[in-house]
Parts: structure tokens; C-alpha cells; sequence
């Protein structure tokens, strides 16, 4: 397997990207499984801060095991700390290992970048605002709630060298804007928009929910201590 190419900081040159697409997903495990293989060939790397080098490649069963943890936890009521989803799911996904590189910290450690378009994921919270009524995706405090994993993919990225701005949905020199579309059309198919009761009011969220989570998701202890339940 190819090693992610390691960078002296001093030649380290900033990732500029923007207009970012989320999509906010909590599924079961055996969809994100289905999800995974419709993806097709893909590296995950982890960009959680500073790791072993030599380990930032993740097996992609591995990831899918602490998937498997995190969603055992919510059924039952168990706690997993931020700092450890943090640590499971800040990754990044492509197509080309050559997306990334490393800058070596000494010598067993190093911090990896990102250098072109990739499809990033980290956990994801969301919160309900008592006073507009209105739920709100991706801010992290003490009172949020977990649900699953966000997905982000740039439309806007800008060329370190040339400073030429690239719309990276739609020219054709960026590998990972189809394995985005395919991630896109996958949960338009397989999920919906999760529709929230809440004081008998029905909030639909921007938030997506796997059909399979339907079967339990009501048994979900953060949201019966937000008086909330899904419709």
C-alpha cells in the first residue's frame, strides 16, 4: 500500500477550500456498511491530530467497529465521550492516497493534511432552541445532542500554487466529487429528513435519519430528556 508522503513544515502550504456541502446522517451500522461498499475503492485517514506514523491509513473494518460501539452505546443508554468520537471519526476519505501528506513531529509521530478535495467526516450534534423553535446542525456544547456522523465536500477550492479558484462539482479533474455524488444519491435513497415531535409541535430537521433507525430510535435517552421524540 502507498504511504502518505511525508512534508517538512516548513514546505507545508494551507488547504483552502469553501462553500462546503453537510449532510448530517445517523444510520445503523449495516447501512453505513451499505454505504461504505457503494462508495468503491476509498482510503479513510485520520486527521485527529497528531498519530503514530505508519497508522494513519485506517482499516476500514476497524472503523466500522467503533461505529458498531457508538451505536450500541446510544441504544443503551451508555456514555462515549466527545474526545473519543472525536478520536474515532475525524477522518477523511478519498480515492488517491496522494490527497494527503504528513508532517512529521519526531520520529515515531506526525500530523496529517489535507492537500486537495476530499470528502471529510466527523461526529455530529445538533440542538434544539427552545426560544425560535428551531434545531440547529453541527455546533458542539455541553447540551447537544450525538446523532451520527456529518459528511462535507467543498464546491470552492483554491490551487495553492495558481490561486485559480476550481468548482470542483463540476470539472472533471477532482477524483472525489463522484464518490460524493454517489454518497449524495445514497442518502436521498436510503434515509429521509428526520421528522422531530416536540411539545406536539412537528419539527422536520435538516438532519437525515437511516430507515432502520426507526425501529429504535425512541428508545434514544438524550432525546427524552429534550421532550423529544421522531414522528
Amino acid at each position: 500500500m502507498m504511504e502518505i508522503q511525508s512534508v517538512p513544515a516548513s514546505q507545508a502550504v494551507s488547504f483552502q477550500a469553501s462553500k462546503w456541502i453537510h449532510l448530517a446522517l445517523l444510520c445503523e451500522v449495516k447501512e453505513l456498511e451499505s454505504l461504505f461498499e457503494a462508495l468503491g475503492e476509498k482510503k479513510i485517514v485520520s486527521i485527529a491530530g497528531v498519530s503514530n506514523l505508519g497508522e494513519e491509513v485506517i482499516d476500514e473494518a476497524s472503523f466500522l467497529e467503533n461505529y458498531a460501539r457508538y451505536i450500541d452505546a446510544l441504544k443503551q443508554g451508555a456514555e462515549i465521550s466527545s474526545s473519543q468520537l472525536f478520536r474515532w471519526f475525524t477522518t477523511a476519505i478519498s480515492t488517491d492516497i496522494e490527497h494527503f501528506y504528513k508532517i512529521p513531529v519526531n520520529e515515531t509521530k506526525g500530523i496529517i493534511r489535507i492537500q486537495k478535495p476530499v470528502i471529510q467526516i466527523q461526529p455530529h450534534w445538533f440542538s434544539y432552541s427552545v426560544t425560535d423553535k428551531k434545531i440547529r446542525s453541527g455546533n458542539f456544547s455541553l447540551d447537544n445532542i450525538s446523532w451520527g456522523l456529518q459528511f462535507s465536500y467543498p464546491q470552492l477550492y483554491e490551487d495553492p500554487i495558481s490561486k485559480k479558484i476550481h468548482k470542483t462539482l463540476i470539472e472533471p479533474t477532482f477524483p472525489n466529487t463522484p464518490m460524493f455524488k454517489i454518497l449524495q444519491k445514497w442518502i436521498r435513497e436510503h434515509s429521509r429528513v428526520t421528522p422531530f415531535k416536540i411539545e406536539d409541535q412537528l419539527v422536520n430537521a435538516p438532519i437525515r435519519i437511516g430507515k432502520q433507525c426507526f425501529l429504535w430510535i425512541n428508545q434514544y435517552q438524550e432525546l427524552a430528556n429534550k421532550g423529544m421524540h421522531v414522528a
